[in-house]
């Protein structure tokens, strides 16, 4: 199939079609229902997307308000958030009844497609009447989803959707791991990162750096050019996506607010992270040559958002320092990152977070996590 594609539509369509194969016999897209007491359990990503709509009606009503987890690249919702214990999504309860996720092709698609995907089922839901003129979704995006989300509210006019999003990891501005200028440098640096992964046994830094440097490498080797990987080359920071996104100076309809997590990892020392933490962070920063989280540079996270996108009263941009060991594979088990759910989301989670810290669920870098007052 992928040489019959080559010869009659060329190597870029061949290689398209070819991730979308891939991705399609690994998530099924759309909606899928996240249950509290559940929560992303394995096999999520494969189920159907979710339409007994009619049972949940209900629970929709009651607070006219969703949380929605919305990806990155070549992940899932079972492998991007994995490490939300049910404990936190038992606790959000009260707030969100309803709690949902958005699984999505990541690499054969651009963040624009998967945007119009997504407005498209919560529109046919209001059609449906499902939901009504007032509900919202907070919205949890990790790496390349912050992009699907901003794609959603500033370029297909989501926004009334949209109350207050926390995006971790997000490529604002793009990453230079899709910068195709690097990408001979960048095949090296995914070759040494695979092996130190493996050979410590970080299984999904291992499975993310091996699946994403080869489909990379492959296409540099055979072609550069944005229809080949569309996922990837949307977070090319020199890429027209990224651009459009970014020179996007007017206001976009509605309110909206957005949160930023970031974080610099540094190598924690033989007592914590070991020699192999010194490697790849030596490895990421002389390919970035800023600071970054292994796949995202850090400064990149944070741009200037158009009109109509609000920071709240808090500050909106939350960043681990280089001795707290988080990088971009972990920031949802640090028990900081659900102080900042606590605070950007309004809900009391201090005493779940406590005892997640207790019963090692969730590692806390700050000595004074659960003192701080609240903002």
């Amino acid at each position: 199939k992928f040489a019959k594609d080559w010869i009659k539509d060329g190597s870029n369509v061949a290689i398209r079609n070819m991730l979308q194969k891939h991705e399609e016999g690994a998530i099924t897209e759309g909606l899928k229902l996240i249950e509290h007491n559940k929560g992303f359990l394995e096999g999520l990503s494969k189920e159907k997307a979710f339409s007994d709509w009619g049972s949940i009606k209900g629970d929709i009503k009651k607070k006219n308000r969703a949380l929605l987890f919305i990806h990155g690249t070549a992940s899932s919702l079972e492998g991007g958030y994995a490490d939300i214990n049910t404990k936190i999504l038992e606790a959000l309860k009260d707030k969100y009844p309803v709690i949902l996720g958005y699984d999505h092709f990541t690499l054969s698609k651009t963040p624009e497609e998967n945007a119009q995907e997504l407005l498209n089922n919560l529109n046919k839901l209001k059609k449906d009447k499902i939901l009504d003129n007032k509900f919202k979704v907070d919205v949890v995006t990790h790496s390349r989803g912050g992009l699907v989300l901003r794609s959603f509210v500033e370029l297909m006019k989501g926004c009334d959707y949209v109350d207050n999003v926390i995006m971790a990891a997000c490529p604002a501005s793009g990453t230079d791991l899709a910068n195709p200028r690097k990408w001979d440098s960048l095949a090296n640096m995914i070759n040494i990162l695979s092996n130190i992964f493996a050979f410590a046994g970080v299984v999904p830094l291992k499975i993310f750096f091996g699946l994403v440097g080869g489909l990379v490498k492959f296409a540099s080797s055979k072609v550069k050019n944005p229809k080949a990987i569309p996922g990837i080359w949307a977070m090319n920071p020199n890429s027209d996506f990224i651009k459009r996104l970014n020179q996007n100076s007017g206001n976009i309809g509605g309110e909206v607010t957005y949160n930023t997590i970031g974080s610099d990892f540094e190598p924690s020392g033989l007592l914590r992270g070991g020699i192999k933490d010194d490697i790849a962070d030596g490895i990421a920063d002389a390919f970035f040559g800023d600071p970054n989280d292994l796949v995202v540079d850090e400064e990149r996270m944070k741009v200037k958002w158009p009109n109509g996108i609000t920071s709240g009263k808090v500050d909106p941009n939350f960043r681990y320092e280089p001795d707290e060991h988080v990088y971009h594979l972990n920031y949802f088990r640090q028990a900081e990152t659900y102080k900042m759910f606590g605070k950007y989301f309004k809900v009391d989670l201090d005493t779940v977070i406590k005892e997640c810290v207790s019963t090692n669920l969730l590692k806390n870098n700050r000595l004074n996590i659960l003192d701080t007052e609240r903002s």
